[in-house]
């Protein structure tokens, strides 16, 4: 990836990437420059990206770079010149569920993430993946056809703790009621997206789903659950075990992905270069 690739090799990883929705490039050597230049090569919307369209105000940006690049990690860093700490907070815990980039605050999300390793714990920091299109096919008739109907309603303010799997919500509903703000609510999207390919694909994150709407809270995350076992049973996930260079690039309109509790290294150190390739085009719900 640190030297130029030819039309047809850029055409057979397109291919790649257009059938398997993932990719991973192992022991990776690129500076953040060559980090940008390789994945601004994926179709994306360049409008969308200069004008940080979904930039998470919850990651730390690094000066001197596109605001397209983020850093995502727990611990201190001297890193290309600048000294920072990443403190384990909130963002691990919203992102240590099952999830789609910014489907909850963004009626366009984007369609590219991508994660560059920089440093790894020995133990633990594994990214769960799996198709949300064949999350979609596992489900019997009767869910899928219910999934076509429903919509979630997504709240930035809900309270929850972390099953030790770190994958399974479980509500801290005093808190979310303390927190609780009517009039501050995400997104109403989809349970069910029609994706390029034309096929359905489940679009769900876990960490702010309110309640889908005509239900209770209670009964949505119980049906929620029931819409996410299938296709998040172990032999359907793909863990990523980091290594330092690893370069991991999905669709995230086709891919869920998790990660996996903190605690586990929360005595050595994690960094990440993390991206969102930015979109105009508004998601397609399934029909």
């Amino acid at each position: 990836m640190s030297k130029s690739l030819s039309s047809q090799q850029w055409e057979t990883l397109m291919k790649g990437f257009e059938k398997h929705s993932l990719l991973l490039f192992k022991n990776q050597q690129l500076t953040p420059e060559m980090q940008l230049d390789f994945l601004t090569r994926f179709p994306h919307d360049i409008q969308a990206v200069k004008e940080g369209k979904n930039i998470a105000p919850f990651y730390k940006k690094m000066p001197g770079y596109p605001p397209l690049l983020s850093l995502h990690g727990y611990g201190s860093f001297t890193h290309y010149g600048h000294k920072f700490t990443l403190p384990a907070g909130e963002v691990f815990k919203y992102s240590h569920v099952w999830h789609t980039d910014f489907n909850s605050i963004s009626d366009t999300p984007p369609v590219v993430s991508a994660m560059y390793a920089v440093v790894v714990p020995t133990k633990g920091g594994e990214t769960l993946f799996c198709s949300s299109i064949k999350a979609y096919e596992l489900l019997i008739p009767e869910l899928q056809k219910q999934a076509l109907e429903m919509k979630v309603c997504y709240c930035p303010t809900i309270n929850f703790k972390v099953e030790p799997q770190g994958r399974r919500r479980i509500d801290d509903v005093e808190a979310s009621m303390k927190n609780f703000n009517p009039p501050e609510v995400g997104r109403i999207q989809p349970v069910v997206i029609q994706t390029k390919k034309g096929k359905n694909a489940l679009f769900l994150s876990v960490h702010s789903a309110g309640k889908i709407e005509g239900m209770e809270a209670e009964a949505s995350q119980e049906l929620i659950e029931k819409f996410l076992t299938p296709g998040t049973q172990p032999e359907h996930i793909f863990s990523l075990k980091w290594e330092v260079g690893d370069f991991a690039i999905w669709n995230n309109r086709e891919i869920l992905h998790s990660g996996t509790p903190w605690h586990l290294y929360e005595n050595e150190q994690r960094l990440m270069h993390i991206f969102f390739l930015d979109s105009t085009e508004k998601v397609t719900p399934a029909s």
